[in-house]
This record gives C-alpha cells, structure tokens and sequence, in this order.
C-alpha cells in the first residue's frame, strides 16, 4: 500500500475543492485545517467514511485504507 499524506492532498487542492470535499464529508473547512491536516483528532467513523467518499469525489486512486493509516501512524 502506498503512502498516503492529507495535509499534502489537503493543500494540493483549490480554494472550490476544499469547500467540495468539506461539504461532501459533512464538515467544514475550518475543521479540517484545525482538526484533521496536523491529526490533532481522529475522525470517527462516520466522518472518517464520509471523508473518503469525498476524497474519492477528487482523486478515485484514494483507498480507505491509505486514509484511516494517515490517521493511526506513528507521529
């Protein structure tokens, strides 16, 4: 399995695909940026599913796998 960074997918992304993806993963943008890109919190479930159909919406390469390990790697 490849390695998979969201802060660096996270910044890769226009201003209208990080309003997408937050939309779609029933979030914010806010949130993200706080939240998720530095892994200060690990999404629950449900956001965690949420958020790979939105990343998926971008970039269809993007496995659940590769994202649930962005989130549980060691720092």
């Amino acid at each position: 399995m490849q390695a998979f960074d969201f802060k660096e997918f996270w910044q890769g992304l226009s201003s209208a695909e990080k309003k997408q993806l937050a939309d779609e993963a029933e979030t914010t943008k806010k949130y993200i940026v706080t939240h998720l890109v530095y892994k200060r919190r690990v999404p629950s479930r449900n956001l965690m599913n949420n958020l790979h159909k939105a990343c998926i919406s971008i970039n269809p390469e993007i496995s659940k796998d590769q994202l649930v390990s962005f989130f549980y790697s060691a720092a």
